[in-house]
């Protein structure tokens, strides 16, 4: 399962969403398989409540929605929310590549250096991967 954290700020708030190497992989099979299927335009994916810190709230869900434009990623209510146009998404499933091996890797996604094709709407991300022993279904 995957884990969002988020801590709000007058600049627009920080994001993590963490999970297995596994999870990860799970997450861009869930994006590129919206991408394949013509009709439909949304898919949720669940999130593990655990406790927050160092971050100010975990977010409940994710939710990743197919639409025009540039890809833009916010938190509304107890979700993180995702939208773009389909290549866009194919793009961005990129960022859920991590290699069983890996712990700690993370990559940040921003606007900064994606300008075409990130929205400048859109929120600063950190995707981390994390070790079983840290994961709160493991436990």
């Amino acid at each position: 399962m995957i884990e969002i954290r988020f801590s709000n700020s007058p600049h627009g708030g920080e994001i993590e969403l963490s999970g297995l190497p596994k999870d990860l992989r799970n997450v861009q099979q869930s994006i590129l398989n919206l991408v394949q299927n013509k009709n439909q335009q949304f898919c949720a994916i669940e999130a593990v409540m655990v406790e927050p810190s160092p971050y100010n709230v975990c977010l409940s869900s994710l939710h990743i929605y197919k639409r025009d434009g540039f890809i833009r990623v916010w938190v509304s209510e107890n979700s993180l929310q995702i939208e773009g146009e389909s290549e866009k998404l194919k793009i961005f499933a990129t960022w859920f590549e991590f290699d069983d091996t890996v712990s700690g890797h993370h990559h940040h996604f921003d606007y900064y250096g994606n300008e075409w094709w990130v929205s400048a709407n859109s929120s600063p991300l950190v995707i981390s991967a994390r070790d079983p022993a840290q994961c709160s279904d493991t436990k």
